[in-house]
């Protein structure tokens, strides 16, 4: 909600600032005009031998206020839609550029000027002891204009950027590959008049060193807040010291009013909660074992069946999360509070409730997240996600706000759009499956995200190949799963590769793979001959287990295939599925693997019979890990990485048919 009186000073504002570039252009065009005569000013009452390309790059300026002129004169819509932060921040910034508060901007200082250059004529300098204040005005416009350009392009710069994002509700997560620009993006919502702009930055030095007294001065939590108006990502002059320095004057300030709120109540009786008790309270919800105290010595730490202990013993994440709440609660009313990777040092849990509890506590803010982290991006409730595409200062942003994908779920989308790899979606449902690990390894060019199972792979690879906006393509693994030749083509053409193996344990019992491992982890001679025998006892007990399965994936994948189209007449319905299969196309299917299965065993063909079966993991979870090695995979997989042998030959037998 807007007042009539906020709307007409904020419009005020932009008018005066449209007043100030007319006359700062005007001033311009007058020194254009007498350019020779200010020259011999500046050289004659002020010895300078630069005078000349002083006053050029003064007039270079010309073009950038014209820009700033046509760019001012255009005043955003001042009405009830808009938050409480951009009123805020339109009511600290656009009200303060006041040409009657700037000397060399104010009617009666330009107007002395104007009328003293009028009467220099023909490069001769008309001068009588009244103007000596004019003449130093001459001086000292191009520095002061030059002042004036700067902050005025540095303010239309942020409303540039708060146009884009006055419209979001709650708060907004920004992700971005590295490079992208969110830190710089963060730097440019900043500047010298953001009175509402507080920055967190991930550099945290969680020390405090007491003090022997409680300061005096008064300004202690505006000390705090000009820390959180500097950027701190990584490029002030004076990074170092504002990191360092920070703990202690936060704490420094918490006691400071704290002390003040006690005299307040022992001298008035007026009882307030302090913002030392309140993040005190904030923090013992958060952490619920432990509890902070605060005598005349210092902060310390208490909790059931533990001695105190000194608030610097703290864990990283316990005195981050004291670091956040004090912050947050010293930040001005209706601030945007920048936090560059809130994650930081905390454990998942306690970083969505801490988070949860500020936004609840702060609700007049709005909270801008940059982060890599996934998991805690999608904590995030009335949350926006900023895609952040590019951004080259001061305000060219290129963004794009993620919609909700009905296939590809929005923690996917955002991990994707995070790299600037290509894609490979491959079965497996977290980054503890065997599939993620082994292709990290084997495809280090591409980003491997793991979705559960094969119909996923395809889904994904079909709609992330289909969002145009994105800059990389992806490409899909799926187990062999006895697809048919026909499937495997059709996904073959979209970028889906299968298998020549059933499973993908089966890989890591290649015999070339087993006789690294025996050779490397010292198992017994007779390893690989041991594990043979175990391979066919094991499949000579389960052969109508493994054509059963057989028979149901090779029948699933028909049908797949082959959806049935009639809806008319159940006659033809039941002809149209026994064209596909019938009771007795299974019988002959099984028999014909059962034949199959026993061919493999007869022969030895132990490479044929790798290929087909499908042990769901007991090859390498249980005869591999009893026969060569304990923790087989783990340990096949580290030697893989290790291995440029092992690699290529995984490589150039598994993989040689995928156009990677």
């Amino acid at each position: 909600m807007i007042t009539q009186q906020e709307k007409d000073n904020i419009l005020q504002g932009f008018h005066n600032i449209q007043i100030s570039i007319e006359r700062m252009l005007s001033m311009l065009q007058k020194f254009e005009e007498k350019k020779s005569e200010v020259k011999k000013i500046l050289e004659t009452r002020f010895s300078y031998t630069n005078a000349e390309h002083y006053i050029h790059t003064l007039l270079n300026r010309k073009s950038e206020l014209q820009s700033l002129k046509d760019f001012y004169s255009d005043i955003p819509t001042i009405d009830n839609s808009i938050n409480n932060q951009y009123k805020t921040f339109l009511q600290s910034e656009i009200t303060q550029f006041n040409p009657s508060g700037l000397h060399l901007l104010q009617p009666s200082s330009h107007t002395q000027i104007f009328t003293f250059l009028d009467k220099q004529i023909n490069d001769q300098l008309v001068i009588s002891p009244n103007d000596n204040n004019v003449i130093s005005w001459i001086k000292d416009v191009p520095n002061q204009y030059t002042h004036y350009i700067d902050t005025l392009l540095d303010l239309q710069c942020k409303l540039h950027i708060f146009d884009q994002i006055k419209a979001i509700n709650g708060s907004i997560v920004m992700i971005g590959a590295n490079g992208s620009g969110k830190s710089t993006f963060a730097r440019q919502l900043n500047g010298k008049l953001a009175n509402n702009i507080v920055i967190l930055s991930a550099q945290h030095f969680l020390h405090y060193h007491k003090r022997n007294t409680i300061s005096a001065s008064g300004d202690e939590i505006q000390k705090v807040r000009n820390f959180q108006f500097n950027t701190k990502l990584g490029n002030d002059n004076n990074y170092q010291q504002l990191i360092t320095s920070d703990m202690n004057d936060l704490i420094d300030a918490l006691i400071a009013q704290h002390t003040d709120c006690a005299l307040e109540l022992y001298d008035n009786g007026n009882q307030s909660n302090s913002f030392l008790l309140k993040t005190i309270k904030l923090w013992d919800k958060i952490i619920e074992h432990r509890h902070i105290i605060n005598d005349r010595t210092g902060l310390f730490v208490t909790g059931n069946g533990i001695r105190q202990y000194d608030f610097n013993q703290l864990s990283d994440g316990e005195k981050a999360v004291f670091y956040y709440i004090a912050h947050i609660l010293l930040a001005t009313d209706n601030s945007y509070i920048i936090v560059d990777e809130p994650e930081n040092h905390l454990h998942p849990t306690i970083c969505n409730k801490l988070w949860d509890e500020l936004e609840k506590e702060r609700c007049d803010c709005k909270f801008i997240y940059l982060t890599h982290n996934l998991n805690f991006a999608t904590t995030r409730s009335n949350c926006t996600i900023l895609w952040n595409k590019k951004f080259k200062p001061p305000y060219d942003w290129e963004f794009e706000i993620l919609p909700e994908n009905e296939i590809i779920p929005e923690v996917l989308i955002m991990e994707l759009i995070g790299s600037r790899k290509n894609i490979c979606f491959c079965e497996g449902n977290n980054r503890s499956s065997l599939d993620y690990k082994l292709y990290c390894i084997l495809f280090p060019q591409y980003t491997v995200i793991p979705v559960s199972g094969h119909r996923n792979v395809i889904d994904y690879v079909d709609a992330y190949n289909n969002i145009s906006s994105f800059i990389t393509q992806a490409v899909g693994i799926i187990d062999g799963d006895h697809h048919l030749p026909k499937q495997i083509e059709k996904w073959r053409q979209k970028k889906i590769y299968t298998l020549p193996i059933n499973e993908i344990e089966n890989i890591l019992c290649d015999d070339y793979i087993l006789q690294k491992a025996i050779d490397t982890f010292c198992s017994s001679e007779n390893a690989l001959e041991t594990f043979h025998d175990e391979f066919w006892t094991l499949l000579a007990d389960n052969i109508e287990q493994q054509a059963t399965s057989y028979v149901n994936e090779y029948t699933n994948n028909l049908f797949k295939d082959n959806f049935l189209h009639e809806k008319q007449n159940i006659a033809t319905l039941i002809t149209e599925l026994q064209n596909i299969t019938s009771g007795n196309q299974i019988q002959s299917q099984y028999d014909t693997t059962i034949s199959k299965i026993n061919d493999f065993i007869e022969n030895r063909d132990y490479h044929s019979a790798l290929r087909f079966v499908n042990f769901k993991g007991r090859l390498t979870k249980d005869k591999a890990r009893k026969i060569i090695v304990d923790k087989y995979e783990n340990r096949i997989l580290d030697l893989i990485k290790k291995d440029t042998d092992l690699q290529k030959h995984i490589l150039e037998t598994y993989f040689s048919d995928f156009n990677f």
